[in-house]
């Protein structure tokens, strides 16, 4: 099989281009491109789509945009492995559905473009980005035509806001190794737990008197109780 990887750092895709040399594929290919152009007509389509730390650092519509790019460009099955919010603040309006995140900064808005393809960690030319929330990112999958979704179990001490799903297009299958996120058709959408969040811990982000490790313990406990609200609430729904 032949494999495309889309990158749009030149930098990135020449360090790349060295490692295929090195090790000798030669049946994989690399090209210059901004993963929102992501095409059938373009790219073609592949079996497995693989989306790995680019989701989270697009703005609202290219993030939904992007998914059912994604749906479209592949014939089996997509990995995404992304960041997700714990917060139902910002709404994004896509194809008569509301979903729900919250914005985080990437870049300021003066920053040429050279410093913004500099910092490899960041997007490529947003200055904002939208993490979007667990529930509206299974309802966008299910939306745009996934019919199973499998979310891979964390690592020990691995971060809640960081997932991985994979998911499958076709008939809808399951497999008790894996934990079924997306409901089948005909079922309620997963629910947003809408104004619900700790109390004070914003409080205490927005401080920046604050220390950074009180910070940090602060965000850990706040995460982990999140997580357990999280969990009770799909259990409930299953």
């Amino acid at each position: 099989g032949k494999v495309l990887g889309i990158e749009a750092r030149e930098k990135s895709v020449e360090k790349a281009n060295c490692a295929k040399e090195i090790l000798g594929l030669d049946n994989v290919n690399f090209q210059v491109d901004d993963v929102r152009n992501l095409s059938p007509d373009k790219h073609g389509r592949f079996d497995v789509v693989l989306s790995t730390g680019i989701l989270y650092h697009l703005e609202a519509l290219d993030v939904c945009r992007s998914i059912q790019q994604m749906y479209d460009a592949c014939n089996h099955m997509m990995i995404l492995d992304t960041e997700i919010s714990l917060f139902d603040r910002v709404p994004c309006e896509y194809e008569g559905e509301t979903y729900w995140g919250v914005m985080l900064k990437e870049h300021d808005q003066g920053d040429a473009k050279e410093v913004k393809v500099s910092r490899t960690l960041s997007s490529i030319d947003n200055a904002g980005s939208w993490w979007i929330t667990r529930p509206s990112l299974l309802n966008l999958l299910h939306r745009v035509g996934f019919t199973t979704v499998f979310e891979l179990p964390r690592r020990p001490g691995g971060r809640e806001d960081r997932i991985i799903l994979v998911a499958i297009k076709g008939k809808q299958i399951s497999d008790p190794s894996f934990d079924d996120r997306v409901p089948v058709p005909g079922q309620v959408p997963w629910p947003e737990r809408a104004h619900r969040h700790v109390k004070g811990v914003n409080v205490w982000f927005n401080r920046p008197w604050v220390p950074g490790p009180i910070k940090s313990i602060m965000w850990r406990l706040f995460v982990r109780a999140r997580n357990k609200e999280l969990v009770s609430d799909y259990e409930r729904v299953a």
